[in-house]
Parts: C-alpha cells; sequence; structure tokens
C-alpha cells in the first residue's frame, strides 16, 4: 500500500471520526446555526412588532423563508456527502445533513417536516452569513 504524502492535506476529521462523534458534532454545530438565527429573527420580529407594523408583513418575516427552505429541500436534495477530497464547508455539510440525509435524501415528507420546523431561522442565519462573507467578516 503506498504511503500517503505529507505535501497532501489530512482527509477531512469527518471521514476519520466515529459515527456517534460525527452525529454529536453536526447536532452541535446545527444547534448553534439555528439559536443564532432565533435570536436574529426574534429580534427582527420585536423591533417590527414595536414598529407596529401590519401583520402581514410581520408574518411575512417568517412565511417567506420557511417557504424557502421547503422548496430548497424539496428541489435541491443534495445530501450532505463525506469524503477524503470533500470540498463540501462544515456548516454546509451540517445543514445538509439535518435538513436533507447524509449520502442519501431522506424521504421528501421528513425534507419538509425539517425545513418547516427549521426553515426561518436557518434561512435568516444563511442571510447574516452571506452578507457577512460579502463584507470580509466571516
Amino acid at each position: 500500500m503506498d504511503e500517503r504524502s505529507e505535501f497532501l492535506p489530512k482527509p477531512t476529521w469527518r471521514t476519520r471520526t466515529s459515527p456517534a462523534r460525527l452525529r454529536l458534532a453536526i447536532g452541535f454545530t446545527f444547534t448553534l446555526i439555528v439559536v443564532v438565527g432565533w435570536f436574529v429573527l426574534g429580534f427582527v420580529l420585536v423591533l417590527l412588532d414595536y414598529g407596529d407594523v401590519p401583520a402581514g408583513v410581520f408574518h411575512a418575516v417568517w412565511i417567506v423563508p420557511t417557504v424557502g427552505a421547503v422548496l430548497w429541500v424539496l428541489l435541491k436534495p443534495d445530501p450532505a456527502t463525506a469524503s477524503e477530497d470533500e470540498a463540501q464547508p462544515w456548516s454546509d455539510y451540517v445543514v445538509r445533513a439535518v435538513m436533507i440525509g447524509v449520502d442519501e435524501p431522506r424521504p421528501a415528507v421528513q425534507r419538509i417536516v425539517t425545513g418547516i420546523v427549521f426553515g426561518a431561522p436557518l434561512a435568516v442565519y444563511l442571510v447574516i452569513t452571506v452578507v457577512l462573507e460579502a463584507l470580509g467578516l466571516f
């Protein structure tokens, strides 16, 4: 068997760890992502309530990202994949693992449920990270 070159990057942690540790790391990371999304979404909803905006706008702040997440899990069911040469970032891997599945997409009904339950806070988190990346801060 050929020895691995020292110049090649090590395989990603997700391919070297145990399944139990991987599930724990996925759960922990996804929880942090959703908590950040909930915090920001809650702050926005409090501001909207304080600003006395119409109920339709208030509800749209929750419904639009949730519908977007449900459409995403149905139309782009690319699961989380782990391989030694994988370029999928950890946050992308975690989101796909929970929302879609690992290696194989879960049935559509299960993906719809995750989209409904986690859709709005997840979408808010993703918007925040895109803005921070565009500003060079993330």
